[in-house]
């Protein structure tokens, strides 16, 4: 299954939002990959159950 998820207001820091989703989907938290999608992508859990890649917004 895929989920999209907009969250509006201040940016939520990653292990925070790591956090939300692993008591969301109750796994455990090594099986949860957060990163920013414009990010270096190798170093990412693939293999995790729980995949999320989220996107700061630029201000101009």
């Amino acid at each position: 299954m895929n989920y999209d998820l907009l969250l509006v207001g201040p940016p939520v820091p990653p292990a925070s939002l790591a956090k939300a989703l692993t008591l969301a989907v109750r796994t455990e938290g090594v099986d949860v990959d957060v990163a920013d999608r414009d990010s270096d992508q190798s170093g990412r859990h693939w293999a995790a159950p729980v995949l999320c890649g989220y996107i700061v917004p630029r201000r101009g």
